[in-house]
């Protein structure tokens, strides 16, 4: 099981950069200009972005719970 219980929150908290990776990809909403610029074109990174950050989310939480009692 990796991380260990005393270095897990360094994944956690580098799961914050998910957020501003998210808002420079191209996406579209009709109607609203976008402000920031468009950075990440490659659909493909985007999807592999989402993909990691759903796995780190579900093991990450997992661990935290299974660390918790000890």
């Amino acid at each position: 099981m990796k991380p260990s219980p005393k270095y897990l929150w360094i994944p956690v908290t580098l799961r914050v950069l998910y957020i501003p990776f998210y808002l420079l990809c191209n996406y579209q909403v009709e109607g609203v200009t976008r402000v920031l610029p468009v950075v990440v074109n490659n659909d493909w990174v985007y999807w592999i972005v989402a993909v990691t950050m759903a796995l780190t989310s579900g093991y990450c939480s997992s661990l935290g719970m299974m660390y918790t009692p000890r």
